[in-house]
């Protein structure tokens, strides 16, 4: 029979390829074993939030901080599944802990950014963004998430600034070039807009909201024969787009 290590190493291994069924069985079989092994019920509240099972990832994650309490991730991924719960004062206190323990571990404050949103409290999400992205200065996927709630709160040229960075840093992110050319052409800026939007065509020249995008900014700059053209490619590729 494997001992416990081997299998918690197999159990990391198999959460961290996706292989949940697999890394929930390794889990249970340790702890029916050792039903306060740290590192199983910290595997199995990670497992158990991803798949949405909230209140047993809180109760996994509670296991582990009754017997070492300074564990950052912990507090950190324990808000999140209080989140998940609508527990919204508990997950704030959580991750609070996890910031005063380590204000360095980037994760929290993106996590403490998720929570707010949740609350649709968007400025205060966009403001703890900023932290994490001070730690991480070129996570792009943080700086498109800034974007758009910059552009939810109608700051539009702030949403610019942020999704341009995104361009910067991934060229080819589609979503961010698409975002970018829509943010412009609504602001009038045509000619900027359709730079981003035809490049978004040549990575994905099948999709037929870029056509229609491109379609609705020549139609804006007045040149509606060009926009018919656009509006005909969208709705031959989906005829939603009539």
């Amino acid at each position: 029979m494997k001992n416990i290590s081997v299998q918690i190493q197999e159990a990391a291994n198999a959460l961290h390829l996706g292989n949940h069924s697999e890394a929930d069985r390794l889990c249970r079989q340790i702890l029916a074993k050792d039903p306060k092994n740290l590192i199983a019920n910290q595997i199995l509240g990670t497992l158990l939030l991803q798949k949405g099972v909230f209140e047993e990832s809180v109760s996994c994650f509670d296991k582990v901080l009754k017997i070492d309490d300074k564990q950052v991730k912990v507090w950190s991924n324990r808000s999140l599944a209080l989140s998940g719960l609508k527990k919204f004062k508990e997950a704030h206190d959580s991750v609070d802990r996890a910031i005063t323990l380590d204000n360095q571990f980037a994760e929290s404050w993106y996590n403490k950014a998720t929570i707010y949103i949740k609350q649709e409290q968007l400025q205060k999400a966009i403001e703890n963004l900023d932290r994490f992205i001070q730690l991480k200065p070129e996570h792009h996927l943080a700086i498109f998430l800034k974007s758009d709630l910059l552009r939810k709160l109608e700051k539009f040229d702030l949403a610019i600034l942020a999704c341009k960075r995104v361009v910067e840093l991934k060229p080819d992110y589609m979503n961010a070039l698409i975002n970018l050319g829509q943010l412009l052409s609504d602001q009038e800026q045509y000619e900027e807009a359709l730079i981003y939007l035809k490049r978004a065509l040549e990575i994905e020249p099948k999709f037929p909201a870029i056509y229609n995008n491109i379609g609705v900014t020549l139609e804006r700059m007045g040149k509606f024969l060009d926009a018919h053209h656009y509006f005909s490619k969208a709705i031959a590729l989906n005829p939603k787009f009539t």
